[in-house]
């Protein structure tokens, strides 16, 4: 099993969604997102791979697909119909990633 390189570069974020798979509901994170998918940050809830997934990102339709690969404390999960690339852009826009603040500047 090759693994075929990715069609469109992940943009990285920081976005809450509701994700509910087959045992119930959870509020997990989004920390990267295209056009035909993300990566969710699940800590240590494993999602199996092929499990079906509903995200309800505030403001925004559901976004339906399925666990393609597992690891660290990431999913990555690929859409059933990709969303729009201006979508990708506002939703990267409305959350950008927190950025650590320097320690200089730690209270």
């Amino acid at each position: 099993g090759k693994s075929m390189p990715r069609r469109e570069a992940r943009q990285r974020l920081d976005m809450m969604a509701q994700c509910r798979i087959s045992d119930g509901k959870r509020e997990l994170s989004i920390s990267d997102i295209s056009e035909n998918g993300c990566r969710l940050a699940v800590g240590m809830f494993g999602i199996p791979i092929n499990q079906r997934v509903v995200l309800s990102p505030r403001g925004l339709d559901c976004l339906a697909g399925r666990v393609k690969w597992c690891s660290d404390g990431f999913v990555g999960i690929e859409f059933d119909r990709p969303i729009h690339v201006a979508v990708v852009d506002h939703l990267c826009r409305l959350y950008p990633e927190e950025t650590p603040m320097p320690l200089s500047f730690a209270a």
